[in-house]
């Protein structure tokens, strides 16, 4: 039984570049372990890589439901584990929190839309006027003005909700690293 992933949100930063090393894996086994662990944990999303320490051979690490995760070298995996052998019970836990099908329950994975756009605060936009512009990052018209302090102060957008051209999060770090690169805004990990 072949289960789909979760897109994989990591919580490090990105470097330039990344995005060519590494590829989201879309589906695979449900159940994981390492060969030291006690317990299956329920697999959440998994990235191929290439090893770059070794002759570049690629890697497949499973991130799991609880936060931690086994580099495919050390996995485990089943679609069932052995009914004698204890499962990680954080692993159900937040899965059944993130359902959207039960509202009841509450665990909010980072996958989700910044409220703020990330184009606030910066320098990305087109200017129409002297003090109006188009965001960047999601499209919006927006009023561009002064902000910082005395001795920091900058000019651009300013703080505004993401519009409803607001550019795709990165499958591997959503909209926290993003760069303006050759006049458009993405994920530093794509920027070369």
């Amino acid at each position: 039984m072949t289960v789909t992933y979760l897109p994989p949100m990591t919580g490090g930063g990105a470097r330039p570049g990344d995005a060519l090393l590494m590829e989201a894996v879309a589906s695979g086994p449900a159940y994981a372990r390492s060969r030291a662990a006690s317990r299956w944990h329920l697999v959440r999303s998994a990235i191929d890589r290439i090893w770059q320490h070794g002759d570049g051979e690629l890697v497949r690490s499973l991130h799991y439901w609880c936060g931690t995760f086994v580099s495919g070298r050390k996995a485990l995996t089943t679609d069932t584990p052995p009914p004698d052998e204890p499962v990680c019970g954080t692993c159900f836990g937040r899965r059944e929190g993130a359902d959207p099908d039960r509202p009841d329950l509450l665990f909010s994975p980072r996958i989700q839309p910044p409220k703020k756009c990330p184009g606030s605060q910066r320098r990305w936009y087109t200017e129409t006027a002297w003090n109006r512009g188009v965001c960047l990052a999601c499209g919006d018209a927006v009023k561009l003005r002064a902000f910082g302090g005395v001795y920091n102060s900058n000019w651009g957008a300013q703080n505004h909700p993401p519009g409803p051209g607001l550019v795709a999060g990165c499958e591997f770090h959503g909209w926290r690293d993003l760069v303006l690169h050759n006049g458009r805004v993405v994920c530093r990990c794509g920027a070369l």
